[in-house]
């Protein structure tokens, strides 16, 4: 994900659970990140309105995002619910 910034590219963290101690325990900081329990999300994965939320909140076109997750059930579906391309988190870690 270092490399993700590094070359411009905005990294956000979206979880269904608090995600700070995750981060702190990789030494990690994201360009953002939220979880399903901040104030203006309020429902969890793969209820895409979560997502929408930070999509819109954040200004970004939905073209220019690549959500990465590690199960399709709940990850794939959200982005599918937003229009939003998704890659299982293994293929992307063989990209780049």
């Amino acid at each position: 994900m270092r490399k993700l910034q590094a070359s411009g590219k905005t990294v956000i963290i979206y979880s269904d659970y608090p995600v700070k101690e995750k981060l702190d325990a990789l030494s990690f900081t994201p360009d953002y990140s939220f979880w399903s329990g901040d104030g203006f999300i309020e429902c969890m994965k793969p209820d895409s309105s979560g997502i929408a939320r930070v999509i819109d909140s954040l200004g970004f076109d939905r073209v220019e995002i690549l959500y990465v997750g590690d199960r399709y059930g709940r990850d794939g579906l959200c982005a599918e619910g937003t229009g939003i391309d998704y890659m299982d988190v293994k293929e992307f870690v063989k990209k780049i």
